[in-house]
């Protein structure tokens, strides 16, 4: 499985003026389609979470309407022995349980300042530059020219959430809630 996850880290390259956007667009959100499919199966979520009358395992996704149409692609896997679903919304004002949820910063916020219980044991990745920063768990980031993530480890602790040492260590950045790197 590692292998495969590192093998989705190099298979993205950042968006080049030149190539017709379209076919990058889809491309790129295939990529972060699979890194999204590759972090949960690194993450635990804690049992008590886990609800007998819903097998689903639930990906949230807030104003992103391509990204939830690539992650259609989903649809009839299995993570952590539940079926993919996912739903869009346009914000967070619709929000509904999920255990992975990709938002923007104005929305992560939203459901904070709202009621941090919202995001217990609850996967937050977005792609806005400083949302590790903000209290999101994984930020996606373009790194020499290649998808690459960055963790926020404490926010990651502060939904129940515990997080494998892999992740961790393809990391192009690991943070601590207030955004400096955490001593070794």
């Amino acid at each position: 499985m590692l292998p495969l996850f590192v093998g989705l880290c190099l298979l993205v390259r950042a968006p080049d003026e030149a190539i017709a956007q379209k076919p990058l667009e889809a491309e790129e959100y295939a990529a972060k389609t699979a890194f999204i499919y590759a972090f949960a199966k690194f993450v635990s979520w804690p049992f008590d979470t886990v609800d007998a009358a819903d097998t689903s395992f639930v990906i949230g996704v807030t104003g992103k309407p391509e990204l939830a149409e690539s992650l259609g692609t989903l649809l009839g896997k299995r993570i952590h022995a539940r079926a993919v679903r996912s739903y869009v919304r346009a914000d967070t004002s619709a929000f509904a349980p999920c255990q992975v949820l990709i938002c923007g910063i104005d929305d992560l916020q939203m459901l904070y300042r709202a009621d941090p219980h919202f995001l217990h044991a609850v996967l937050t990745i977005g792609n806005d530059a400083g949302f590790a920063e903000a209290g999101g768990v994984l930020e996606l980031t373009f790194v020499d020219e290649h998808l690459g993530f960055i963790v926020n480890r404490a926010a990651a602790r502060r939904a129940g959430l515990e997080l494998s040492a892999s992740l961790f260590n393809l990391a192009a950045r690991v943070i601590d809630a207030d955004g400096r790197d955490p001593q070794p």
